[in-house]
């Protein structure tokens, strides 16, 4: 399934701006890769009768904390890192159409902690979409072809990057 969405050419829309904001004044900044969460799940229905297994998912959070039985690997970003990655957020968005795909299996995030507050981005790199904790505000529409390379090449380089399909085989 494709989505095409239209963006205005706006360079950088307000809401980027606020997590270039959150990004740069962030007490840290981790990268995550984790297991398929609850939230994004697959459902399946069985026949009646029908032997099966059902998988449990767990969710992204517990008590306002990630929760640590989906953490597959982390890095706290150092200095030269938060550059990189406020680098691609900075960027201007001029192209006019993103094609998504519509997965939407996120199992890569971006944790913003400010003042022992975490605020996220929950990502699924392969599709394009996002899922951002409620005072961030982002869309993907916020983000290009180019930003979303650079994004995942940033995961994979800090060896953080997981497939979609990997939370079937989780």
């Amino acid at each position: 399934i494709f989505s095409l969405l239209f963006l205005s050419g706006n360079s950088q829309p307000h809401s980027s701006k606020k997590v270039i904001f959150a990004l740069q004044d962030a007490d840290s900044l981790i990268l995550i890769s984790h297991k398929l969460t609850k939230e994004y799940a697959p459902v399946i229905y069985y026949p009646k009768g029908h032997n099966h297994t059902i998988k449990k998912y767990y969710p992204l959070l517990i008590n306002e904390f990630i929760n640590p039985k989906i953490l597959v690997g982390k890095v706290l970003l150092n200095k030269a890192q938060i550059a990189k990655l406020v680098g691609i957020f900075r960027k201007s968005n001029n192209q006019k159409i993103v094609i998504t795909h519509d997965c939407d299996e996120p199992h890569n995030s971006i944790l913003i902690y400010k003042n022992s507050k975490l605020s996220y981005i929950d990502i699924c790199l392969d599709c394009w979409q996002i899922h951002p904790s409620n005072n961030l505000q982002f869309r993907k529409t916020d983000m290009n072809e180019g930003k979303w390379n650079e994004l995942k090449n940033l995961f994979i380089r800090l060896k953080l990057y997981i497939s979609f399909g990997a939370g079937m085989k989780e």
